[in-house]
């Protein structure tokens, strides 16, 4: 019986050993995915600065280019401003008439036109005799192109 007993205690023990080691309490680490990294597209670029300079007075200016990276309407390419003496404007956009009134202040001068009450509606940047006009979003939409004129 001593044998019997003998092994039989051997045989708990051994259980007793291998179930002890198979409980582990660590859970499994878990593999988290990595996100891949957002990349932030190229942003446009921008067009040159235009060099500001003195406002060289009335006068008729007519269209030269876009503006760098810009396209045109056809209608935009004979287009021309008459700046007047006493402030007020006229832009024809091929038999379009649109009137206003300039303000020259900061080295550029600002275009308020009186079609739509669009205060500041475009800013005419100078160098030289060249113009360079920028319209502001809301006449942008409405089909105004930004773009160079000089003064003839």
């Amino acid at each position: 019986m001593t044998n019997t007993f003998v092994c039989r205690v051997g045989l708990l023990a051994l259980l007793v050993v291998v179930s002890s080691s198979c409980g582990d309490t660590t859970p499994p680490t878990t593999v988290i995915p990595t996100q891949p990294t957002p990349t932030t597209p190229a942003p446009t670029p921008t067009p040159p600065p235009v060099p500001r300079g003195p406002f060289p007075g009335a006068g008729t200016y007519e269209f030269v280019s876009p503006t760098p990276g810009r396209n045109v309407w056809p209608y935009t390419v004979d287009s021309r401003f008459f700046l007047k003496g006493d402030g007020t404007f006229v832009l024809r956009l091929g038999t379009f008439e649109y009137l206003g009134r300039y303000k020259y202040e900061n080295d550029h001068i600002t275009f308020d036109f009186d079609w739509n009450a669009q205060h500041e509606g475009a800013i005419g940047v100078f160098d030289g005799n060249r113009m360079t006009v920028t319209y502001n979003w809301y006449m942008m939409m409405g089909d105004f192109d930004d773009a160079v004129y000089q003064l003839k």
